[in-house]
């Protein structure tokens, strides 16, 4: 494990002197092209939410509850229950 962390000790320091030998001019160029990558990738994930939220169903319709309740139809699963624990009971 220690061999590692010096490894990538050595591999950030080079990666350092690397960024530090570039011109001034250059960094910047560069640091503003990552800048520039980052707003449009950032621009695009809002873009993409705010079509998706567009595109979700209207809200919840709300409606009346009717007070009636529907008849059972004959040999329903109430009647048959109802019926054998009428049997049982006998």
């Amino acid at each position: 494990m220690k061999e590692a962390i010096s490894k990538t000790g050595q591999w950030q320091d080079r990666l350092d002197m690397k960024w530090r030998a570039l011109p001034v001019k250059l960094q910047r160029r560069y640091t503003m092209m990552l800048f520039l990558a980052y707003l449009c990738i950032a621009g695009g994930i809002v873009i993409q939410y705010s079509i998706e939220v567009g595109k979700q169903a209207p809200a919840i319709v709300i409606r009346h509850i009717d007070a009636n309740a529907p008849e059972p139809e004959s040999g329903s699963q109430k009647e048959l229950i109802i019926k054998n624990k009428a049997d049982e009971k006998r």
